[in-house]
């Protein structure tokens, strides 16, 4: 099998050649052999979420595979059975264009910008008008086109308009909803004052962030100071983050903590510090 590799590496003399050779042949005859449809399921991975205790996956083919804890249905694949391995999500073997996972629930957003989402939904994050958790992908309220981008927060959900605009459903004990009230809803709502000019979104625990053409804005839990508007007081609107009012290119909200993309420089707010310069270096980690 070695003896006739074409590549000729079998013809140098030095013996580290001839072990790279040996171990090169050994992996192409797995490759070929032994695993061509894991290495080809790995090839066709687009982009990967993950809530707090489940994974989903995007193919290249617009389908979607998720694996974990399954109790609350937020595998999506019509039981309550926890896997691990990927499984298919029936009714979505194509058609998404990205997905996003929360923390007992998953949504999708379809190439025709509509959303669909299941799992758990005891506080209304599925926006399909209903508290019950559903095992298999529901569609959200209102939502069946027009949607560019999704984010999933712990216990709600968020959608980002072709027009700009943001709604968001489920928990809303923290403002996360940005709605202006405190209030679940089971239903997208409009997110106060951010009607138009949203380029980008993030959910993070109880807590949500909007990248805008003049900065970010951030709404929710505060505890932390995660919205980052240099107090600890939970907002139920939109607040402008300390700092950002330009130069920022990315945002991503986490469980406790925010951070920010400056002209390609990672910042970080963890706790009640402020969003670093993009001119401090973050070697001090």
């Amino acid at each position: 099998m070695i003896r006739g590799h074409r590549n000729g590496l079998l013809n140098y003399t030095r013996p580290y050649r001839i072990v790279a050779a040996l171990v090169a042949a050994t992996v192409v005859s797995l490759g070929a052999v032994l695993i061509p449809a894991q290495a080809a399921a790995i090839a066709r991975i687009t982009a990967i979420a993950a809530g707090s205790v489940h994974t989903c996956a995007l193919t290249s083919d617009g389908g979607v595979k998720c694996w974990g804890q399954n109790g609350s249905g937020q595998l999506g694949n019509g039981t309550t059975t926890s896997r691990n391995t990927p499984t298919d999500v029936p009714g979505l073997d194509r058609g998404v264009g990205a997905i996003a996972t929360g923390g007992g629930h998953t949504c999708a957003l379809t190439i025709g910008g509509g959303v669909k989402c299941w799992g758990q939904n005891g506080s209304g994050q599925l926006g399909n008008g209903w508290a019950v958790n559903s095992s298999v992908p529901v569609d959200v309220s209102g939502l069946a086109s027009g949607v560019s981008a999704i984010a999933a927060g712990e216990w709600h959900t968020c959608a980002l308009t072709r027009g700009g605009g943001v709604t968001c459903w489920g928990d809303g004990d923290g403002g996360q909803l940005g709605s202006g009230t405190t209030t679940d809803s089971n239903l997208p709502v409009e997110v106060s004052g951010l009607a138009s000019g949203v380029l980008a979104l993030s959910a993070g625990y109880r807590h949500t962030c909007a990248l805008t053409s003049a900065g970010i804005k951030c709404w929710g839990w505060n505890y932390h100071g995660q919205i980052g508007n240099g107090s600890t007081t939970n907002s139920s609107v939109p607040v402008d983050v300390s700092g950002t009012a330009s130069g920022i290119s990315e945002i991503a909200a986490g469980a406790y903590q925010y951070l920010c993309a400056h002209d390609g420089r990672w910042g970080q707010v963890l706790g009640r510090q402020r969003c670093r310069s993009a001119r401090e270096r973050l070697d001090d980690r």
